[in-house]
């Protein structure tokens, strides 16, 4: 699903961008930034969160199989929070890191920061997604993953090129709307799924978004202390100190972010 997202990305901003006379030679490299160069990063993200959570699935499936559905509840609403848990600060430290990040893997370039800064937030949401689409595959709801997919990815074509005419019209670069119409199309699909589970199986989410809204603390606490090392300009113009700056803010900020949440119990 996620490689017809690109892909289909990748054809509609190369006709979009087209049409709004970006050069030739930016329209070739944003759309390979969209759809190859961003996902190479953020594959990091996938593999960290899905390697810590798809285990629990087949315990949802033993339970499920059982009918234990109070298990069933529990287990779906820890993987959630977990998914969210792992991603979040991964996110957040991409999005403030964009520009070393990118120069440290493809070299110095304004637009390919700027569309990783956007990129890793549909990955936190696709990374969301992915687990929803194999629980509900654990729960042997087929149908129901059929369904949040092409919902999803129908709704991202259709906005592409709307989300990107209205990004210009509003003085953004244009290729921006067609990561939004991403992030729109995972919500979607992570919330039609979340919502079905809840009337077919009566999974209720309390304890998830209890779990959510305490990891913003965090988060934020992480984010504003980043931003502001951010504000003192650590210069980079090597790839060997581009490293260095990232790894001083991993170090920072992944500090900040462990020790609040165990202090909070997370």
């Amino acid at each position: 699903v996620t490689n017809v997202y690109n892909f289909t990305d990748q054809i509609l901003v190369l006709r979009t961008l087209e049409y709004l006379q970006y050069p030739a030679k930016d329209i070739e490299f944003i759309a390979s930034a969209i759809s190859t160069w961003s996902p190479k990063i953020c594959m990091v993200i996938n593999a960290m969160a899905m390697g810590m959570t798809v285990s629990l699935i087949p315990s949802i499936v033993s339970d499920y199989t059982k009918k234990e559905m109070k298990s069933v509840e529990e287990k779906i609403n820890r993987s959630i929070s977990m998914v969210i848990f792992i991603s979040l600060p991964l996110v957040l430290g991409i999005v403030i890191l964009a520009r070393p990040v990118w120069y440290v893997f493809y070299n110095q370039n304004a637009y390919g920061s700027l569309i990783l800064s956007f990129a890793v937030c549909s990955a936190l949401l696709a990374n969301v997604y992915m687990i929803l689409s194999t629980i509900c595959q654990s729960l042997n709801k087929i149908k129901l993953v059929y369904i949040v997919s092409i919902t999803g990815f129908l709704l991202n074509g259709i906005l592409d090129v709307p989300m990107m005419l209205l990004m210009n019209t509003l003085g953004y670069e244009a290729f921006i709307g067609s990561i939004i119409s991403s992030i729109i199309g995972f919500g979607v699909s992570v919330l039609i799924g979340l919502i079905s589970l809840r009337h077919t199986e009566k999974i209720k989410y309390t304890k998830m978004i209890r779990e959510v809204l305490k990891t913003m603390v965090p988060a934020t606490l992480m984010v504003v202390v980043l931003v502001l090392f951010n504000l003192f300009h650590f210069p980079y113009d090597t790839h060997v100190k581009a490293i260095l700056k990232i790894g001083f803010y991993a170090l920072v900020g992944g500090s900040i972010y462990i020790g609040v949440s165990y202090k909070m119990g997370l």
